[in-house]
Protein backbone atom coordinates (compact mmCIF):
# COMPACT_ATOMS: atom_id res chain seq x y z
CA UNK A 1 0.00 0.00 0.00
CA UNK A 2 1.17 3.36 -0.76
CA UNK A 3 0.10 7.09 0.50
CA UNK A 4 -0.47 9.13 -2.68
CA UNK A 5 -1.26 12.83 -3.48
CA UNK A 6 -2.52 12.89 -7.14
CA UNK A 7 -2.92 16.01 -8.81
CA UNK A 8 -6.57 16.47 -10.19
CA UNK A 9 -5.79 14.98 -13.71
CA UNK A 10 -3.67 11.58 -12.32
CA UNK A 11 -6.68 11.47 -9.79
CA UNK A 12 -9.29 11.29 -12.71
CA UNK A 13 -7.02 8.54 -14.61
CA UNK A 14 -6.80 6.66 -11.13
CA UNK A 15 -10.58 6.62 -11.04
CA UNK A 16 -11.32 5.97 -14.17
CA UNK A 17 -8.93 2.82 -14.17
CA UNK A 18 -10.97 2.24 -11.00
CA UNK A 19 -14.01 2.10 -13.13
CA UNK A 20 -12.78 0.03 -15.87
CA UNK A 21 -11.89 -2.74 -13.51
CA UNK A 22 -15.14 -2.67 -11.83
CA UNK A 23 -16.75 -2.70 -15.15
CA UNK A 24 -14.11 -5.85 -15.95
CA UNK A 25 -15.51 -7.61 -12.94
CA UNK A 26 -19.43 -7.19 -13.46
CA UNK A 27 -19.05 -7.77 -16.93
CA UNK A 28 -16.95 -10.76 -16.25
CA UNK A 29 -19.10 -11.93 -13.50
CA UNK A 30 -21.61 -11.73 -16.01
CA UNK A 31 -20.53 -14.15 -18.68
CA UNK A 32 -19.24 -16.39 -15.90
CA UNK A 33 -23.21 -16.99 -14.61
CA UNK A 34 -24.34 -17.18 -18.40
CA UNK A 35 -21.89 -19.79 -18.99
CA UNK A 36 -22.98 -21.60 -16.03
CA UNK A 37 -26.44 -21.73 -16.55
CA UNK A 38 -25.69 -23.03 -19.91
CA UNK A 39 -22.98 -25.87 -19.34
CA UNK A 40 -22.69 -25.48 -15.52
CA UNK A 41 -18.75 -24.40 -15.55
CA UNK A 42 -17.41 -21.11 -14.61
CA UNK A 43 -14.97 -19.05 -16.85
CA UNK A 44 -11.04 -18.83 -16.16
CA UNK A 45 -9.18 -16.00 -15.93
CA UNK A 46 -7.69 -16.30 -19.61
CA UNK A 47 -11.40 -16.92 -21.11
CA UNK A 48 -12.33 -14.12 -19.37
CA UNK A 49 -9.47 -12.01 -21.37
CA UNK A 50 -10.33 -13.65 -24.91
CA UNK A 51 -13.98 -13.12 -24.50
CA UNK A 52 -13.41 -9.74 -23.82
CA UNK A 53 -10.84 -9.29 -26.47
CA UNK A 54 -13.20 -10.12 -28.77
CA UNK A 55 -16.52 -7.78 -27.10
CA UNK A 56 -14.72 -4.44 -26.50
CA UNK A 57 -13.64 -4.24 -30.52
CA UNK A 58 -16.79 -5.20 -31.66
CA UNK A 59 -18.89 -3.36 -29.48
CA UNK A 60 -19.09 0.68 -30.49
CA UNK A 61 -20.05 0.93 -26.90
CA UNK A 62 -16.84 -0.13 -25.05
CA UNK A 63 -14.40 2.62 -27.52
CA UNK A 64 -13.55 4.25 -24.13
CA UNK A 65 -11.92 0.59 -22.85
CA UNK A 66 -8.33 2.30 -24.52
CA UNK A 67 -8.59 4.88 -21.95
CA UNK A 68 -6.80 2.64 -19.65
CA UNK A 69 -4.07 0.27 -18.96
CA UNK A 70 -5.10 -3.41 -19.97
CA UNK A 71 -3.65 -4.52 -16.45
CA UNK A 72 -6.96 -2.95 -14.72
CA UNK A 73 -8.93 -5.23 -16.81
CA UNK A 74 -6.86 -8.47 -16.71
CA UNK A 75 -6.55 -8.20 -13.09
CA UNK A 76 -10.22 -7.75 -12.20
CA UNK A 77 -10.42 -10.88 -14.39
CA UNK A 78 -7.72 -12.60 -12.53
CA UNK A 79 -9.67 -11.86 -9.10
CA UNK A 80 -12.74 -12.91 -10.25
CA UNK A 81 -11.38 -16.45 -10.79
CA UNK A 82 -10.04 -16.86 -7.77
CA UNK A 83 -12.88 -15.31 -5.90
CA UNK A 84 -15.03 -17.92 -7.81
CA UNK A 85 -12.55 -20.97 -7.17
CA UNK A 86 -12.30 -20.01 -3.30
CA UNK A 87 -16.42 -19.82 -3.15
CA UNK A 88 -16.47 -23.51 -4.99
CA UNK A 89 -13.87 -24.50 -2.56
CA UNK A 90 -15.88 -23.30 0.20
CA UNK A 91 -18.91 -24.73 -0.51
CA UNK A 92 -17.21 -28.32 -0.50
CA UNK A 93 -15.77 -28.00 2.95
CA UNK A 94 -12.20 -27.97 1.04
CA UNK A 95 -11.27 -24.25 2.46
CA UNK A 96 -10.74 -23.61 6.21
CA UNK A 97 -12.12 -20.72 7.52
CA UNK A 98 -15.78 -19.65 7.37
CA UNK A 99 -17.85 -19.97 4.39
CA UNK A 100 -17.66 -17.78 1.23
CA UNK A 101 -20.45 -15.90 -0.41
CA UNK A 102 -21.05 -15.71 -3.58
CA UNK A 103 -19.23 -12.92 -5.48
CA UNK A 104 -21.17 -9.36 -5.86
CA UNK A 105 -21.72 -6.90 -8.51
CA UNK A 106 -19.50 -3.78 -7.58
CA UNK A 107 -21.31 -0.41 -7.75
CA UNK A 108 -19.55 2.81 -7.83
CA UNK A 109 -19.46 4.07 -4.24
CA UNK A 110 -20.30 1.25 -2.61
CA UNK A 111 -17.16 -0.84 -2.91
CA UNK A 112 -13.93 0.36 -2.66
CA UNK A 113 -12.55 1.88 -5.86
CA UNK A 114 -9.33 -0.68 -6.10
CA UNK A 115 -7.47 -1.70 -9.66
CA UNK A 116 -4.74 -3.88 -9.73
CA UNK A 117 -1.41 -3.83 -12.07
CA UNK A 118 1.22 -6.43 -12.94
CA UNK A 119 4.76 -5.37 -12.86
CA UNK A 120 6.48 -5.09 -15.49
Amino acid sequence: RFALDPTRGQERALRSHAGAARFAWNWALAACLERYRAERRWCSGAELHRRWNQVKKADPALAWWEQNSKCAYQEAFRDLDRALREFTRSNKGERPGRRLGFPRVKKRGRCRDSFGLTGT
